[in-house]
């Protein structure tokens, strides 16, 4: 069934009732799904700026879709698909921290 014949509801990823469907054939265009998350330390961090520059840095990575970061317990968590670790890691340094 062509992506115009599905009705509106169905293309949104909702079945007729609003109901979230799950499964591939209901996974939007450009997600495979299989999102990985991935924590780290960052000791260094103890500002709004520095959690910024933190922030900012890791979300130019390829395939980062979502940064948490956490100031109190100094934890950074990044979300997305094919995440590379060390790419993550060269970013958190270019914002001039190191992951531990």
């Amino acid at each position: 069934m062509g992506e115009a014949a599905r009705p509106a509801a169905d293309r949104e990823g909702l079945d007729a009732s609003g109901a979230r469907i799950c499964g591939p054939a209901h996974t939007p265009r450009g997600y495979s799904g299989a999102v990985t998350e991935l924590t780290y330390t960052v000791p260094g961090m103890h500002c709004g700026n520095c959690e910024a520059a933190v922030e900012r840095e890791l979300r130019l990575v390829g395939g980062v879709q979502d940064v948490d970061v956490d100031l109190d317990s100094k934890r950074v968590v990044v979300r997305g698909e094919g995440l590379d670790d060390g790419a993550l890691r060269a970013a958190i340094e270019e914002a001039g921290y190191e992951a531990a």
